[in-house]
């Protein structure tokens, strides 16, 4: 077995995103760039097996009977009250890695007593059954709510198999079009008030999880209101000006427990 990692670029370099893009009332931007040195090529018996190094974010594409190459999935935080209404890219900056490889291809799943799922395909990466794949690097997967930030998740496919070429799309610029969240869609249950803490650990996982975290300024601070005192008996918490976090249903015998809460 022969193993390598293409060079050119420096050791321990890995996939980076460059955020120099922009969100406005019809799109946001990004910028994705991919080294070399996070594409690892191990040629075998059966092919030339290409993988994402240890150190980079990409993942193993597993499209029946396509070439198994690597990519990766990014968030991208949509402004508030906007959701995804497609994806498109162009590639800045392009580089032959190899001229001969022969890609292992991704085989059916099996389910676990061991038959082929072979009346189900599930495919990931834009194909038009053409001598290139990926046909386009990107693909709009679909939209959902994080914390009640609306979230669009991309998945990025920067190897692309030409025939006998792997090529490698070292910069590319991915847009998102945005359009208005349908109106029975759009209470979108969200922390409105919350300790310190917890309105902390919000924001850092959802700005740390998305790959354009300046978007989280275009929704309404969670307002912070701190509880002080004991555990008090109430019919139910207020909805405004209450420090009242949580309502806990128990016993008097039981109240000492709780108050170390």
């Amino acid at each position: 077995m022969r193993k390598f990692i293409l060079p050119i670029i420096a050791l321990g370099a890995v996939v980076w995103l460059q955020l120099d893009g922009h969100a406005d009332s019809a799109h946001v931007d990004l910028s994705i760039q991919t080294s070399a040195g996070d594409v690892v090529v191990t040629e075998t018996s059966t092919g030339s097996r290409i993988t994402g190094s240890s150190t980079s974010s990409l993942m193993p594409l597993s499209d029946p009977g396509r070439p198994q190459i690597p990519f990766r999935v990014v968030r991208v935080l949509l402004p508030e009250g906007q959701t995804a209404a497609g994806v498109g890219a162009s590639v800045r900056d392009s580089r032959i890695l190899s001229r001969s490889v022969r890609p292992v291809l991704a085989t059916q799943p099996t389910s676990t007593d061991g038959s082929s799922s072979e009346d189900v395909s599930v495919t990931l990466a834009p194909s038009n059954g053409g001598q290139e794949f990926p046909s386009q690097p990107v693909r709009l997967l679909g939209t959902g709510t994080w914390h009640g930030y609306t979230i669009a998740n991309v998945a990025v496919f920067p190897v692309q198999v030409r025939g006998e070429e792997l090529i490698l799309h070292t910069d590319i610029d991915v847009r998102v079009q945005l359009e208005p969240l349908p109106a029975a869609s759009g209470d979108v249950l969200r922390a409105a008030r919350a300790s310190e803490r917890v309105a902390s650990i919000i924001a850092e996982t959802v700005r740390g999880g998305a790959e354009n975290a300046d978007a989280i300024a275009t929704y309404p601070h969670t307002r912070v209101t701190p509880y002080r005192g004991d555990l008090n008996p109430t019919v139910a918490p207020s909805e405004d000006g209450s420090p009242v976090e949580y309502l806990i249903i128990t016993t008097e015998a039981m109240k000492p427990a709780f108050q170390v809460l």
